[in-house]
């Protein structure tokens, strides 16, 4: 009867505003999503008295570039119109300085999502450990000036590509991700071991032989001045470690 047709009229009107608010008229859907509306960038330096640096990174989707960092102890640049990032926390405990960066939706419309990179730069000053946390489609850096400690890294990522260093006579690599590409590069000369907890369609280790199931070692391992080990829980299609 006659309420049913007003329901529908009623029904269709609604759908069909919602269609013009998502398609023509709305606020938060840049069509040009490539363009990016803001950058944010945090830092700081560390306290005189501290002798080490624990970085955490939390953040959503996308590509992430890590260096050494100009200035400030530690910087974080981000560029996106839809991501803000914040520091959450920097105190000095003991003599190891704990600083937590995360970031956060400055939209509510995920239409708006666009493209999202961040840099993060970090002191090569005093030994370091770092965590990440990301939904990342891509990380990659340049860690051999670094005095990089332990990397553990959480990620949703579509590659990996990181360039280590060996300043540091014990270096301890996790990578925890579902990525396509997996790649690092080491210097010659460095005692590499590999562990993985899965099986891989496919390796390059170069000098880096198997020694078991899951396990690659370079010659003299356990004799190197400078040891680095990575385990990989993941699932790739391709995990590449060469010398540089």
């Amino acid at each position: 009867g006659w309420v049913s047709a007003l329901i529908s009229v009623v029904l269709a009107v609604a759908f069909g505003a919602l269609a013009y608010f998502v398609a023509i008229d709305n606020p938060y859907y840049d069509v040009n999503s490539g363009v990016k509306e803001q950058v944010t960038v945090v830092g700081g330096d560390i306290a005189s008295t501290a002798k080490n640096l624990n970085m955490s990174l939390k953040t959503g989707a996308m590509d992430l570039g890590i260096e050494k960092s100009a200035g400030q102890d530690y910087t974080a640049s981000l560029s996106s119109n839809s991501l803000g990032i914040k520091q959450e926390q920097s105190n000095l405990k003991d003599d190891t300085q704990y600083v937590v960066l995360s970031t956060d939706s400055v939209r509510d419309w995920w239409l708006g999502s666009g493209d999202n990179n961040l840099t993060l730069g970090l002191t090569d000053r005093v030994p370091l450990d770092l965590r990440v946390d990301t939904g990342a489609s891509s990380v990659h850096g340049d860690l051999s000036s670094l005095q990089l400690r332990s990397l553990a890294l959480k990620a949703g990522a579509s590659s990996v590509d990181l360039k280590l260093g060996s300043r540091l006579a014990k270096q301890d690599v996790t990578v925890d991700a579902g990525v396509s590409k997996l790649a690092f590069q080491v210097p010659n000369g460095v005692g590499v071991r590999v562990e993985t907890d899965n099986g891989l369609s496919h390796t390059d280790f170069g000098d880096i032989a198997k020694v078991s199931d899951g396990v690659y070692e370079s010659t003299g391992f356990a004799s190197a001045e400078t040891q680095i080990t990575i385990h990989a829980k993941i699932g790739v299609s391709s995990f590449e470690v060469t010398r540089y």
